[in-house]
């Protein structure tokens, strides 16, 4: 019984550590990762609004002039729960979609979304990008 009285207040320190939140700079029993959407439109300079949350962090609407950039940092849940939600409006269009999903980008620590005039893209490296998303 005195083995449980530790035991599990450590692990209810673990998953509190571990949710969506940073320990000295680095995740703790979890993987790091980053968030990214950049305006990558050349033919005007109509700003880029960018929302994106998931359940646990919210952080904020930001506009994006330019080839600005928003750009977060975070750490998977301890439960493979984590997912990022963002929603990008330009000029009349907009479209949300999932930015990052802990089962289904486990392996990358790079989500970069490039918001274009034809949609949204992905990348993982900067060097590919990939349209995953039209405008809705």
């Amino acid at each position: 019984m005195k083995k449980l009285t530790v035991i599990i207040p450590l692990i209810l320190f673990a998953i509190a550590l571990s949710s969506s939140s940073r320990v000295f700079g680095s995740c703790f029993f979890t993987n790091d990762h980053v968030l990214v959407v950049t305006r990558n439109i050349d033919t005007d300079s109509d700003p880029v609004k960018v929302h994106c949350f998931s359940g646990n962090d919210d952080f904020g609407i930001h506009v994006l002039n330019g080839a600005e950039k928003f750009e977060r940092k975070f750490c998977d849940n301890l439960l493979p729960n984590t997912q990022f939600f963002c929603r990008v409006r330009w000029r009349e269009k907009q479209q949300g979609f999932v930015a990052y999903e802990q089962v289904m980008h486990y392996a990358e620590t790079l989500n970069a979304w490039l918001v274009r005039e034809d949609g949204i893209y992905l990348t993982h490296d900067w060097k590919v990008a990939v349209q995953k998303y039209d405008w809705a």
